[in-house]
């Protein structure tokens, strides 16, 4: 067996995949998000936006976080397992 060979196979059995790591039903939360579509933002749009915060602005902007990072983080983590 050649170097190459043995290195290729031993990363493969040291790899452990996120099924193998956490719950299932993590795993099921994540492939779910990671469904849904990303929605862009401008960097136009996040200076025209933070330039003068308000409060409206403030929660508007919380809402967004806390609707688009478990989307962000799930593509992510999916691009990791790929």
């Amino acid at each position: 067996m050649s170097l190459a060979a043995a290195l290729s196979q031993s990363t493969r059995t040291a790899v452990k995949r996120l099924a193998d790591t956490v719950p299932e039903s993590l795993v099921h939360d994540i492939k779910h998000f990671s469904k849904r579509k990303q929605k862009g933002v401008s960097l136009k749009y996040m200076l025209d936006f933070g330039q003068n915060p308000m409060s409206r602005q403030l929660l508007l902007s919380a809402r967004f976080l806390h609707d688009e990072l478990p989307t962000r983080l799930a593509h992510r983590v999916m691009e990791l397992e790929g």
